[in-house]
């Protein structure tokens, strides 16, 4: 494995019961040894190119060329080595807040069918833009390959991460965009993911934003919670497990004299 591989697999509890394949998304059937037997798959991979200038030459063409084709193509690529496989019952695909329309005033509430405008991605270029098409796009095509060859497919909506300071400005945008930032607890987001795997009725998008008071718009989960979906972290234990980790793994120095 690779360095960045080693370092993941060195964090994974319970290896006795993981097992890694060596795959690309371009590449057609290169997932059909790891899919074989699975009868769910999670679907989380995209491009994190978040930050290609708007006014690089041939930036679009780039962009569509680089980016969303195979992230499209990729993405369907997996998604037949689940039909040749013959044993996923579900596709959980990983969504993300980026991909939600704006609100439309103080205090009205955005869901997951609130989807954004790709034309005016296109033309204003916002932060994220690239990170943002992509993922609709791929999304898109993937509920349309589902529904053409009867895969039963769900996607999460995940909010906004934050962590590395190029990241800031794009927690502006998000910031400018909704009146909040929508947050989650990594293992919410994940419990999320297992909990739509496992839910009969589940279909379609569903938002995981931790639902909290906001002055001006905020970004639903009803949709996940009606299904019986139950958050277990609060704003408190995303900051103070993310703070904690950045002091783990030498991103933070420890504060002196405090527990």
């Amino acid at each position: 494995p690779s360095v960045k591989a080693r370092r993941m697999l060195s964090a994974v509890e319970g290896k006795e019961r993981l097992r890694v394949f060596r795959a690309d998304m371009a590449e057609e059937g290169s997932f059909d040894d790891a899919i074989i037997g699975c009868a769910t798959l999670f679907h989380v991979a995209a491009s994190m190119d978040l930050h290609l200038s708007p006014d690089q030459h041939d930036a679009e063409e780039r962009v569509r060329s680089q980016v969303l084709e195979p992230a499209t193509r990729g993405t369907i690529n997996v998604l037949r080595s689940c039909v040749r496989a013959g044993t996923v019952r579900r596709v959980v695909f990983t969504s993300s807040v980026s991909t939600l329309a704006a609100a439309g005033s103080e205090g009205s509430v955005v869901d997951e069918s609130c989807l954004r405008d790709l034309g005016d991605v296109w033309a204003t270029k916002p932060i994220g833009w690239v990170y943002i098409l992509s993922k609709r796009l791929a999304e898109e095509a993937a509920f349309g390959f589902a529904r053409e060859n009867g895969l039963r497919l769900v996607s999460v909506v995940l909010p906004t991460v934050a962590g590395d300071p190029k990241l800031c400005a794009l927690l502006a945008s998000v910031h400018a965009r909704f009146g909040c930032v929508p947050l989650a607890h990594v293992q919410d987001a994940c419990d999320a993911h297992l909990f739509l795997a496992d839910a009969p009725a589940a279909e379609g998008r569903f938002g995981d934003d931790l639902d909290g008071a906001s002055p001006a718009s905020q970004v639903s989960s009803k949709r996940l919670l009606d299904l019986g979906f139950r958050f277990g972290h609060d704003a408190g234990d995303i900051l103070r497990d993310a703070v904690a980790q950045c002091v783990d793994h030498g991103f933070l120095e420890p504060p002196g004299g405090c527990d």
